[in-house]
């Protein structure tokens, strides 16, 4: 009996993934688990995107075997000079592996990912689009070069999505109003958590009590790339001075790599730099470690899909507070929710917050707020989708 082809997977985004000086390939966002879930479309996964070099310590990343999977370098393309210098380059890489795949999964938004969806839709490959993020908020709150094309960017992306036969989204409603399809759609966070433990929610509910008698600061956490302007936690540093004057004694902890410089040079100027503490880029399993040791989770972001993070950060029982940015409004209520910017608001919600009744009140509402995005319930949801988009293209 003659076994079916191999099916072949191209799954697309800007990355990095990163190569060690063993060969091995690492990610940070990008996982074994992520490399699992595209399985589940085929029988072997290869992964397009930028690459780093690891050098050092791995233990911060996780590592993709090689058993059925592949990664394929591409050029950078994030950049004006990038793009102009890396183009011919990365579309001749591009063109060669979307013509050995038998479908594209698409991450959007992505120059890469764009241009590969265009020569899959030229070839009449299947492509399966994620929308995760909004171009026109991650490039309006940047520097004023990227406002010039944020307008252009979000036509793009715009036009990428509608178009789309089957189309996933990050969010219940704030992506899909922005990026409408006029394909098939299903909104399925990205987000991989356990099933939410009730002996995590009782953990949380003893540690509010024994650390509000311990009389410590009250730890506020982030976990983002420092490095991205967007994320916004100069905005929480610039609030901190404000908190002690009000009588909260507050520090700020950020997870995540990218360059230090300049929220610790705005920490100094400040008069605040021994209240934020630096963690720098975690290993995704040690990071709910450091949440549980934790007060109250900040995301405040001026663009966002749906921050998994947030999400975590719920399921780990945390009181939440975040901007009105993307879906996080879809996460927490009002009277969490601040405008990117807004201090005083910010303000007053952190010091609503540093209340232990309150943060008893929050921990139950988000942790239950959190069932609804365990891995088995998003994995079924994903699995279903999937079925419908291979049984169109390939039945």
């Amino acid at each position: 009996m003659l076994r079916p082809p191999v099916r072949k997977v191209l799954f697309v985004h800007n990355g990095p993934l990163y190569r060690s000086d063993d060969g091995g390939i690492f990610g940070t966002h990008y996982s074994e688990a992520i490399k699992q879930r595209y399985l589940q479309l085929g029988d072997h996964v290869t992964f397009l995107m930028r690459e780093a070099r690891l050098t050092g310590e791995t233990s911060r990343y996780s590592r993709i075997s090689d058993d059925r999977f592949s990664f394929v370098p591409v050029p950078n393309l994030m950049s004006p000079v990038g793009r102009v210098l890396n183009h011919r380059t990365a579309m001749r890489i591009i063109d060669r592996e979307v013509r050995a795949a038998d479908l594209l999964v698409a991450r959007i938004p992505s120059l890469t990912s764009r241009l590969a969806v265009a020569r899959a839709r030229a070839l009449r490959k299947p492509v399966l689009t994620e929308c995760v993020a909004c171009n026109w908020d991650a490039l309006w709150n940047h520097h004023w070069k990227a406002k010039l094309s944020a307008p252009w960017y979000y036509l793009a992306q715009k036009a990428v999505m509608r178009e789309s036969t089957h189309s996933i989204y990050v969010t219940e409603d704030f992506l899909q109003g922005r990026y409408p399809t006029k394909g098939h759609s299903a909104a399925i966070s990205d987000v991989d958590i356990p099933a939410p433990d009730a002996a995590v929610l009782d953990n949380r509910l003893k540690h509010i009590v024994t650390q509000g008698e311990k009389l410590r600061p009250l730890r506020l956490v982030t976990v983002a790339d420092v490095g991205v302007r967007y994320k916004g936690q100069a905005d929480v540093i610039s609030v901190l001075r404000s908190l002690l004057e009000r009588g909260v004694d507050a520090e700020y902890h950020l997870v995540g790599g990218g360059d230090q410089t300049r929220l610790r040079t705005l920490a100094k100027v400040l008069g605040v730099e021994e209240r934020v503490v630096f963690h720098g880029a975690l290993e995704h399993a040690r990071v709910f470690g450091l949440l549980d040791d934790m007060d109250v989770y900040v995301q405040p972001s001026r663009q966002e899909g749906l921050p998994r993070a947030m999400i975590e950060a719920m399921s780990r029982g945390l009181p939440c507070a975040g901007a009105r940015t993307g879906g996080i409004p879809e996460l927490i209520p009002s009277e969490r929710i601040f405008s990117p910017g807004e201090l005083g608001r910010i303000t007053e919600i952190l010091a609503a917050l540093a209340d232990k009744g309150m943060q008893a009140e929050e921990a139950r509402r988000n942790f239950e707020r959190a069932t609804a995005y365990s891995r088995d319930h998003l994995n079924a949801r994903r699995a279903s989708f999937y079925e419908k988009f291979l049984q169109e293209h390939f039945s």
